[in-house]
């Protein structure tokens, strides 16, 4: 799972043997025995929840509390009324997502220019990336200062710590590096709390990916699983905010997914997170031409599956 193998702190697996990493498709072969479901929950637009609460700036609280951040994002900058839906403004909502998402990781005006045309379409000079990123910290001085502040500690002590104690010392060189490693790490830290509590709790923990944590169960436990697991996941995003300003706004919220052969991909579930409806074999959005080009290929393989569970 390479465990701490990013700089971040975050799980960081091979590629080569990981199919979640590989080729969006690929993720359909992951699939569990008659009688078992893969349970998945991920972690929704948690980085720039997490940006709101270290930095302490209440317009990205609020903004993530609208509930499409990057709507209400464009909003607050005048770019959007305050009446305008995501349906009413396609095209400058993904430039504010590419935008919010080009800036979280530090790039400047010149790599925003690349970010918002693959992202969207849209070309953009170098002028107006640097308008729209002057635009972003004039919305948000606060997690602006905090970026700034950042460098200046790292600069000063030598060092970054995570709130579970993963260290980075100072022998980076690369601001960008440097700005993204607390709000990353930050997600890494409270993905393990998340990871023992459902440990803890016994659920079968099989993999995290990215913000997402993975559990396999029987088929007839699955609400009681899912419930569980968001008790879990939500008990961790608080964990490192417990007694301070930002408890209460501590709120993340979560994407259920599950699948597995009991499935028929027609009924739904009631969850603590809402409606669900399980597929029988998950198939990622991205990938579905992929999927129905290559499934004529694969055949499961159950006895393989029940020596390996067992």
């Amino acid at each position: 799972m390479g465990i701490y193998r990013a700089q971040s702190g975050r799980s960081q697996p091979s590629s080569t043997g990981f199919i979640p990493l590989k080729a969006a498709w690929m993720r359909s072969l992951i699939q569990p025995p008659k009688g078992r479901s893969i349970v998945a929950i991920d972690y929704a637009q948690q980085e720039f929840l997490l940006a709101g609460l270290i930095s302490q700036d209440v317009n990205m609280i609020q903004a993530y509390e609208a509930g499409d951040p990057y709507l209400h994002t464009a909003k607050l900058a005048g770019a959007i009324p305050w009446e305008g839906t995501r349906e009413d403004y396609p095209e400058l909502r993904d430039l504010f997502k590419s935008t919010t998402l080009g800036i979280q990781y530090g790039m400047g005006a010149k790599g925003l220019m690349t970010k918002v045309e693959n992202d969207t379409g849209q070309k953009k000079t170098e002028e107006e990336c640097q308008a729209l990123i002057d635009m972003f910290y004039k919305t948000y001085p606060s997690y602006y200062n905090w970026t700034q502040e950042v460098w200046g500690q790292y600069m000063q002590n030598g060092y970054l710590q995570l709130p579970c104690g993963w260290t980075m010392w100072g022998d980076n060189k690369n601001r960008k590096s440097v700005a993204n490693f607390p709000i990353q790490g930050f997600g890494s830290s409270i993905m393990r709390v998340a990871v023992s509590l459902a440990q803890d709790r016994g659920l079968k923990v099989i993999f995290t990916l990215h913000d997402a944590l993975y559990i396999e169960c029987p088929t007839n436990e699955v609400c009681e699983s899912l419930n569980g697991l968001w008790e879990c996941m939500d008990e961790a995003v608080r964990h490192y905010f417990k007694d301070t300003n930002m408890e209460q706004f501590a709120n993340c919220r979560m994407d259920p997914t599950i699948w597995g052969p009991d499935w028929n991909d027609k009924v739904s579930i009631m969850t603590d997170l809402g409606k669900v409806t399980p597929y029988s074999v998950y198939i990622d959005p991205r990938a579905e031409k992929e999927y129905h080009q290559f499934k004529k290929y694969f055949k499961f393989n159950e006895e393989r599956a029940l020596k390996n569970l067992l």
